[in-house]
């Protein structure tokens, strides 16, 4: 998203007018300022809904397992011919990414909007 509060309106406006026309649920993941959005236009802000992920610890054996288990089913999705062994680098991309894990619900269907 473009910053600054005008240009933000617009893209907010041109969102809730695609999923108006669609009638679907759009999921807008980002950093902490994707936050400031929903406040920025009221109907947006009353059909909106944040949830917060958590990060992956490295230190948490159950958070690395996890981790690992993403990135062997990432790597056997990838359309190269042969699968490459991502898993084998699995403390760095731990260390580079963003590390969110999804939670133990069904987001998608959490809530329902009226039009």
């Amino acid at each position: 998203m473009i910053a600054g509060g005008h240009q933000m309106l617009h893209q907010i406006n041109w969102i809730k007018s695609i999923a108006n026309l669609t009638g679907t649920v759009h999921i807008l993941f980002g950093t902490y300022e994707l936050l400031n959005c929903p406040p920025l236009n009221g109907q947006v802000g009353r059909r909106s809904e944040d949830i917060h992920i958590p990060r992956y610890h490295a230190d948490e054996a159950e958070d690395v397992a996890e981790f690992r288990k993403i990135i062997s089913t990432f790597q056997r999705h990838l359309p190269l011919h042969s699968e490459p062994n991502l898993e084998q680098h699995y403390e760095y991309l731990l260390e580079g990414s963003v590390g969110q894990r999804s939670p133990k619900r069904d987001v998608v269907g959490m809530k329902q909007y009226d039009s």
